[in-house]
């Protein structure tokens, strides 16, 4: 009977368990990307999440006395909360409510104002294919204590996967909950095109203008100004992306900003695998980023480290971030440094020189190169030269990537002809 009976109250208690367990389950709806920030800027910044399924959330924002509050009342699961009216170069603590009481916290500071001398920030990208890759480089970056990040695109392998764009939050989460990310558009966040761009829509944003909807555009930290271009779009004379950039071109000698960079994925630039973006130096992108005071350009594509300057405009290469690396090194003139190798870039700007830093996914340093404007680079042994280690042909590469391929088509053709005089004998 007292067996029957404690089986009994058993059961009643799994069953409260199992029901309380369901109802705090249906109450607070787990995070499927951790809160990460996007569109930060002296005086606004977006935080941005998803739930794993529909809900309303809210946050606030606060430093000293100051208070500042966001709700999104759409009751779905991915939400953006803008904030606005903040002050430039200011730490502050949010926290985040979401369905049925649940609360997180953490910290943001905003960007820096147009006098600031200093800014400090990290450069990586083309983390796709590899997460195990990319979350080593997200900790090396963060362990950098950059002020922001900037991501030169490729950022999944493929843009129409939510499951691919879950991975790059999932193996970054710690660094963009605290760090702001802009990211540039690659060619994979397009793949297939219609799916790509509505999730890069869904999951990103940044400072665009009114009415603007396009994948470029414009950010200050300090001294610091970044155009960030679509390669996968036109630059011809005529184009609205032209527009936009001659007219940021000019506004930025207007405000004579001390440190111009251009931002983009497939660049006018690069001596690996897939070499320079030859449609957009036809279309006149060089020359006018060159005449335009532009001082440094950013690039990814190639899955490599890469330095170089070119008639007086400098570059980067770093598309490193976790992708198959191309070890193909076309050696052109203006290649000044190239290492077939996971990394990202730290960049420092004090005053006018201007520090960058190729560190490796283990945080140790490639190299270390610095500049004023309209000087050369100068690295560890005062030349501006660095590591060179991609050799490797075209053709050897092309046949090391078939190689598998080949393998495959000869062993399918052996069975087959064994096959046919199988069939042959006993037939």
């Amino acid at each position: 009977m007292r067996r029957s009976v404690a089986a009994a109250a058993a059961c009643i208690r799994l069953a409260l368990g199992v029901c309380l367990g369901l109802s705090t389950a249906i109450a607070q709806p787990a995070l499927r990307k951790s809160p990460y920030w996007m569109d930060v800027e002296r005086e606004r910044a977006t935080l941005m999440l998803e739930l794993s399924t529909s809900g309303q959330v809210s946050a606030q924002l606060k430093h000293d006395e100051q208070l500042f509050e966001a709700r999104d009342e759409t009751d779905g699961r991915v939400h953006a909360l803008t904030f606005r009216g903040l002050t430039p170069a200011t730490s502050y603590r949010y926290r985040l409510e979401l369905p049925g009481g649940q609360t997180l916290g953490g910290t943001l500071r905003t960007a820096h104002a147009s006098t600031a001398r200093r800014a400090r920030f990290a450069v990586y990208g083309d983390n796709r294919s590899d997460p195990a890759a990319h979350h080593a480089i997200a900790q090396a970056v963060d362990a950098f204590e950059p002020e922001f990040v900037l991501n030169t695109g490729d950022m999944v392998y493929s843009g129409g996967s939510v499951d691919d764009w879950q991975s790059f939050f999932q193996e970054a989460r710690t660094l963009y909950a605290h760090v702001p990310l802009f990211p540039v558009l690659g060619n994979h966040e397009l793949y297939p095109r219609a799916a790509g761009s509505r999730l890069y829509r869904r999951f990103v944003r940044t400072p665009l203008a009114a009415g603007q909807t396009e994948a470029y555009y414009a950010f200050d930290w300090g001294p610091v100004r970044v155009l960030v271009l679509n390669s996968n779009g036109d630059v011809a004379a005529g184009t609205a992306q032209r527009r936009w950039l001659d007219s940021e071109l000019a506004r930025a000698r207007a405000d004579q900003v001390p440190h111009l960079f251009a931002a983009l994925h497939h660049g006018p630039f690069s001596s690996g695998y897939h070499g320079p973006n030859l449609r957009l130096v036809a279309q006149g992108l060089e020359d006018a980023l060159r005449d335009a005071g532009v001082e440094l350009v950013f690039e990814g594509h190639d899955h490599l480290y890469e330095r170089g300057e070119a008639a007086g405009l400098k570059y980067i290469v770093t598309g490193g971030g976790g992708a198959p690396l191309y070890t193909v090194d076309r050696a052109p003139a203006y290649r000044l440094a190239f290492v077939p190798v996971h990394h990202f870039m730290g960049v420092l700007v004090d005053g006018e020189r201007v520090t960058l830093e190729a560190r490796l996914a283990d945080g140790s340093l490639l190299e270390r190169c610095s500049y004023v404007p309209g000087e050369p680079f100068v690295c560890a042994d005062g030349s501006a030269r660095g590591p060179v280690r991609g050799q490797q042909s075209l053709l050897h590469f092309y046949l090391h990537m078939a190689a598998p391929w080949i393998g495959l088509l000869i062993a399918t053709l052996v069975f087959a002809l064994w096959f046919w005089r199988q069939r042959r004998r006993h037939g």
